[in-house]
C-alpha cells in the first residue's frame, strides 16, 4: 500500500487523544451534575478558582439562573468553603464563553488547509490502523492453529484433559480480546476522517452555534 511508505509521519491527532475526544462527545467522560430537572448551559464545565470544587446552577424565582461553588472542600468535613455563598448570574459566564469562542473563528481558507492536513493525516492513520488489524489477525490465526494442534494431542492422549481445558480457556479468552481490538481499530479507521471534518466545522461555527443555542429549559419540555 503506497500510503504506508510514509508511516513514520506524525498523525495530526493521535488515536489516544481522538478516543478521549469521542468519549467526551458521546458523554462517556462527562462529569455528572445534579441539574434538578433543568438543562443548564454550563453544567459540568466550570470549577471554582478558589477551592477547585464544582460550580453548579440553580433557578431562582422560576426564571433566574445563578451559578455558585458547591464548597465541598475535603468532602464537606469541617464545613463549607466561603466561596459557596458567592452567586453569579448566568449572563456572566455566558459573556465569558462567547468571548472565548469568538477567538476560535477562522475563515474558509484556513478550514481548507486543515481539511487537507486531516486528509494527509488520515492516510497515515489508516495505514497504522490497517497494520494493527493485520497484527491482531495474525495472532488470532496463530492461536487458532495452537488450539487445533492441542486438540489433536488430546485425542492422541499426549496431554490430559485438565491441561487442555486450562490452556484452551486462556487462548480462547485471548482470541476474544483480539476480536475486540480488530473491531476497535476498524471503527476508528472508518470514523477518523468523517468525525475529523465534523469537528473542524463545529470549531468554525462554535461561536454562532453558542449564540443561537436554545435557552435553558426544563428536561422533556
Amino acid at each position: 500500500m503506497a500510503s504506508c511508505i510514509r508511516a513514520k509521519d506524525e498523525p495530526l491527532v493521535s488515536i489516544e487523544l481522538w478516543e478521549r475526544v469521542q468519549g467526551v462527545l458521546t458523554g462517556r467522560h462527562a462529569t455528572p451534575i445534579h441539574s434538578y430537572g433543568y438543562e443548564f448551559a454550563f453544567a459540568g464545565l466550570m470549577t471554582c478558582i478558589q477551592c477547585g470544587c464544582a460550580v453548579v446552577a440553580e433557578v431562582k424565582k422560576g426564571k433566574y439562573i445563578y451559578y455558585h461553588c458547591t464548597g465541598h472542600v475535603d468532602k464537606g468535613r469541617g464545613g463549607y468553603a466561603d466561596c459557596r455563598r458567592k452567586y453569579v448570574r448566568e449572563e456572566v459566564p455566558d459573556e465569558t464563553f462567547a468571548a472565548l469562542l469568538d477567538k476560535l473563528q477562522f475563515d474558509e481558507e484556513v478550514l481548507d488547509w486543515m481539511r487537507d492536513a486531516l486528509k494527509a493525516s488520515h492516510a497515515v492513520e489508516g495505514c497504522e490502523q490497517e497494520q494493527a488489524i493485520q497484527r491482531c489477525q495474525t495472532q488470532y490465526k496463530r492461536l487458532e492453529d495452537r488450539l487445533q494442534a492441542m486438540y489433536l494431542e488430546k485425542l492422541d492422549g499426549r496431554i490430559d484433559n485438565a491441561f487442555y481445558d486450562r490452556m484452551s480457556a486462556q487462548w480462547l479468552a485471548e482470541q476474544t480480546r483480539l476480536l475486540r481490538e480488530i473491531k476497535r481499530h476498524s471503527e476508528a479507521q472508518e470514523s477518523y476522517m468523517e468525525d475529523g471534518l465534523r469537528l473542524l466545522e463545529l470549531a468554525r461555527d462554535a461561536s454562532r452555534l453558542f449564540v443561537n443555542r436554545p435557552q435553558t429549559r426544563k428536561n422533556g419540555s
